[in-house]
């Protein structure tokens, strides 16, 4: 999966120009969906479901991470989908 999510931050960088500390919050976002991915033997991309998506929303939201935080995930995630589908 890392490789998809070194084009994608690429693409960010170069065709949409967005900041360092952007990229990283993004970076960030995808390290902890990757993590916990893995965590349910899920290595590649292709394996992700919606399921899994709704699971890590559902994980994050039993830990009180601030709503804030979670709409930012949800439109990293998005968009990382999105630029993915498209390639």
């Amino acid at each position: 999966m890392d490789a998809h999510i070194d084009r994608f931050l690429s693409y960010l960088s170069v065709e949409k120009g967005l900041s360092r500390n952007t990229l990283s919050a993004y970076l960030q976002d995808l390290q902890k969906f990757v993590a916990f991915a893995e965590k349910r033997g899920i290595l590649r991309i292709d394996q992700v479901h919606r399921r899994e998506i709704f699971d890590f929303f559902s994980e994050l939201r039993s830990r009180s991470l601030a709503s804030s935080s979670m709409t930012r995930m949800l439109s990293t995630l998005r968009t990382f989908f999105k630029f993915l589908s498209s390639e």
